[in-house]
């Protein structure tokens, strides 16, 4: 409203003002042929609140914005210098591969230790059917190196593993990496300002040393799956799995089979095994909201084009990112009183969930049931288009209330009804998210542990590094959740890092460490953001016991952009040995 305002008073109609910023926000998210409409829309629209200088600037701060270097600055060569720090890296997924580039820009010795077979991190652990990113593929990419070849417009998890194999390839850093080398302890060393590694690998147990130690686990432990605390869980006497562990040779063809869980990971899941299976029960203890998925296929013609004129392919980047940061900033992070943003939405999929709901074969009970009652934004929002469709089909069954025991081959809920006879009893329940099984390893000064700061107050400064943990760095960790991609968001923190890094080596400092009171006030400005937005609304895994949300950043992705730009120094205490 206050831009169409704004713009009325330029000259510039309301209608047109709203047709424009429909065309913006709305389009893009159906079709390819959106992304163009809506990219052009923006152009005559800013043409006529601004004119044609106005016009460059725009266009020019975008160019930059966009640009590859548009994350940090120039990498510095340490190469030579004699205080250039060495650095581990643990865990080789997006993170890790980043920042082991990074480091060899800048001729900084690095090794990167791994406990799987390959890179990837959560997208080579996980390999349920289904699998696939819910953010857009051209958003879900390094920003130095864009993907013309997507299929889709939603990658699936195996095509998303290929381009991770092959950046890591392209950039030469696979021979910087320890695979199938485990990292199970690291303590700080306060007289030679170094970490020590402990590692677990094929040839036994061993130690490594470095003066920074940057923890990449990211912010879900894919492969430390949690079950449902149920008794008889442990007894069921078919075969148990979870989604985050899917068994390679699994068959599901002709078998009787319950699904535990209506999350992100579930509601891929489902519609595929149910295509398969004999019969399956899908039990639900809160139903999502839901969020239609535009899904489609590349043609060949537009790959093709992507792969020779760069600038279309991330101009069409740019404005699936600008599309999902308006969404964003608009309806899930709005830290308003009025929350008219969020208020809309909840309308708006109400609506749309309620029209699926009424053609599809289901009891009025079951319609009921599928309507969530808590506000849109404080649990996840998941992007699906299949799920509600998969639950009218002959061979599936809703359960509506939570599971409560199970039994023999039998899973009873709390309202009594029962799904018996199964054959495969799949808990897609998530992870353990307060619990990080590698953080809890990683011990600096006074025995303050990574592992105490997942998920409880002071957090981390700047969501990177702490008070009492000289020299350790993380990356996509705990309070560094933010739409529309994390991985632009960790290149800004990695980038981030090594200016820290630079000043280090140039200026010869061996150990830097977060000063406690900026710790702690960050830690509280985010806190009392965050309680403003629908985050704080209800009870999920973005909050702590004591209420806290712990797994976001407030604001947007341009602010997050900002704020990362240049290390605020005096925030940190520097020294020597």
């Amino acid at each position: 409203k206050n831009i169409i305002d704004s713009c009325a008073a330029m000259g510039v109609t309301p209608l047109q003002s709203a047709a424009w910023l429909f065309a913006l926000m709305f389009i893009p998210t159906c079709w390819w042929l959106g992304t163009v409409l809506g990219s052009f829309a923006l152009v005559v629209y800013i043409y006529r609140c601004v004119g044609h200088i106005g016009l460059l600037s725009v266009l020019a701060a975008v160019g930059l914005f966009v640009s590859e270097k548009s994350f940090g600055a120039k990498p510095k060569s340490l190469a030579g210098l004699k205080g250039t720090p060495s650095v581990v890296v643990v865990g080789a997924g997006f993170s890790g591969i980043y920042a082991a580039i990074q480091c060899k820009a800048r001729g900084i010795p690095c090794k990167v230790y791994e406990k799987g077979s390959g890179v990837g991190g959560t997208w080579f652990h996980t390999r349920y059917p289904g699998i696939a990113c819910d953010v857009f593929s051209h958003v879900y990419s390094f920003s130095f190196a864009m993907n013309a070849w997507w299929s889709r417009s939603f990658s699936p998890g195996p095509e998303i593993q290929k381009y991770l194999d092959g950046v890591a390839a392209r950039y030469g850093v696979l021979d910087m990496i320890e695979f199938n080398t485990e990292v199970t302890g690291a303590t700080w060393d306060e007289t030679a300002h170094q970490w020590t590694v402990q590692l677990k690998g094929p040839a036994g147990t061993s130690s490594a040393t470095a003066n920074v130690l940057l923890s990449a686990i990211g912010l879900f432990p894919s492969y430390e799956p949690r079950y449902p605390d149920l008794p008889g869980l442990r007894n069921f006497r078919g075969t148990l799995i979870h989604s985050a562990a899917w068994p390679k040779d699994l068959d599901l063809k002709g078998k009787k089979v319950a699904v535990i869980g209506t999350g992100a990971s579930a509601l891929q899941l489902i519609p595929e095994i149910a295509k398969e299976v004999e019969h399956l029960h899908v039990i639900q203890r809160t139903p999502p909201w839901t969020f239609p998925k535009a899904d489609f296929a590349y043609p060949r013609w537009l790959q093709l084009a992507f792969e020779y004129i760069p600038l279309l392919m991330r101009f069409h980047r740019y404005s699936l990112f600008l599309n999902i940061e308006l969404f964003n900033n608009t309806f899930m992070m709005d830290e308003s009183d009025a929350k008219r943003g969020p208020r809309l939405m909840r309308w708006c999929l109400g609506s749309y969930l309620r029209r699926v709901l009424a053609g599809l074969d289901l009891t009025p009970d079951q319609r009921e049931a599928l309507m969530p009652t808590y506000a849109i934004g404080c649990k996840r929002l998941i992007v699906t288009s299949a799920y509600h469709e998969t639950l009218a089909r002959k061979n599936v069954t809703l359960h509506t209330e939570a599971a409560a025991s199970v039994e023999g081959n039998s899973v009873t809920t709390v309202s009594g009804a029962v799904a018996d006879n199964l054959d495969v009893l799949i808990c897609a329940t998530g992870f353990d998210m307060l619990q990080h099984p590698s953080a809890k390893n990683i011990v600096g000064n006074n025995k303050k542990s990574l592992g105490d700061l997942y998920g409880a107050a002071p957090g981390l400064y700047m969501c990177m590094s702490a008070e009492d943990l000289p020299n350790m760095f993380v990356v996509f960790g705990p309070g560094s959740l933010i739409p529309p991609s994390c991985i632009t968001h960790i290149e800004r923190q990695v980038d981030y890092i090594m200016q820290v890094v630079e000043k280090m080596a140039a200026e010869g400092y061996s150990k830097v460490e977060a000063k406690g009171e900026e710790q702690r006030e960050f830690y509280k400005e985010n806190q009392r953001r965050l309680r403003k937005t629908p985050l704080a609304s209800c009870q999920s895994y973005y909050r702590n016991k004591d209420g806290d949300i712990w797994t976001h950043i407030p604001g947007g992705s341009w602010e997050a952009w900002r704020s990362h730009q240049q290390p605020v120094f005096d925030h940190y205490n520097f020294s020597k040995k």
